[in-house]
């Protein structure tokens, strides 16, 4: 009700730069469009070159903003920190979407390989510290700043395949806690979003429900929670999936995330889904 009644945060007010990571498709690519509405110039950050240049290409056709795309892949290490770094400079940041993610195949946790735990773990939890650690310090010294850090419904319930993807976005959530919790009178706003299922590639491109927004639509609703929810799904069907679950845990214990995902409505089918696109 916060921003329906009184108004969204002042955007243009925290710097006059957004840095949204994972922006090359999906909930990333829709985030920075958001962000370019509200006059925001918009760094683009990911590995797909191509993507990158559409959503830069779209933004500056419909937005009269600035972009900037830089191409890295987080699992290069400190390498694309900075260059980061040195692309970025002394703009004047004031908007940190981390929205990058990969997942892992579907497979029980003994059956993963060290090198992909190891990537799933630099991309969703390492690009996120290390991200804002590098914009904080400017944003604390002016005393405003947005940092939005992307958590999931399979971080919040048991979830053992293939269970390092999970953990991760457990420890976005609870690294953006303890932000909050440090830095509750800087300024600056923290948020952490988990998302149930939206209907971007890294869902396999399931058909849209009320249930599985699009990211165009569950985006539209996501921007408009910031400053006002420090956790949040952004989307209020996702509200009653995450209710669901947390009772569902409460009353039947380990009740995991695989067993739980046929009654949830909207997406009795992605179970298969998912098992075909992972093992095709």
């Amino acid at each position: 009700m916060g921003p329906t009644i009184v108004g969204e945060v002042s955007w243009r007010n925290m710097g006059d730069w957004a840095i949204v990571t994972g922006s090359s498709q999906g909930i990333g690519s829709y985030y920075a469009k958001e962000l370019a509405s509200r006059g925001l110039n918009v760094i683009l950050i990911a590995n797909d070159e191509p993507g990158l240049k559409r959503v830069s290409d779209e933004i500056k056709r419909k937005h009269s903003v600035q972009t900037k795309v830089i191409v890295v892949d987080f699992t290069d290490g400190m390498a694309a920190y900075e260059t980061i770094r040195s692309e970025i400079g002394s703009l004047d940041v004031g908007v940190l979407i981390n929205n990058v993610a990969v997942d892992l195949p579907y497979k029980t946790f003994d059956q993963l390989d060290a090198e992909g735990i190891k990537r799933c773990l630099d991309v969703n939890v390492t690009s996120a510290t290390v991200m804002t650690n590098m914009v904080l310090a400017k944003m604390l010294r002016k005393r405003r700043g947005v940092v939005v850090n992307f958590g999931s419904f399979v971080g919040e319930a048991n979830c053992p395949m293939p269970t390092v993807y999970p953990t991760s976005k457990a420890a976005c959530h609870k690294f953006t806690k303890d932000l909050q919790v440090w830095y509750k009178d800087s300024g600056v706003i923290f948020q952490t979003v988990i998302p149930g299922i939206v209907a971007t590639p890294m869902a396999f491109n399931v058909a849209p429900t009320l249930f599985i927004p699009t990211p165009e639509r569950y985006t539209s609703s996501l921007v408009k929670t910031v400053g006002w929810e420090d956790s949040t799904t952004g989307y209020i069907p996702h509200d009653f999936q995450l209710g669901l679950m947390r009772l569902l845990n409460s009353v039947f214990g380990d009740y995991n995330y695989i067993k739980y995902l046929p009654y949830v409505p909207g997406t009795k089918y992605l179970r298969g889904n998912q098992y075909k696109a992972k093992h095709a």
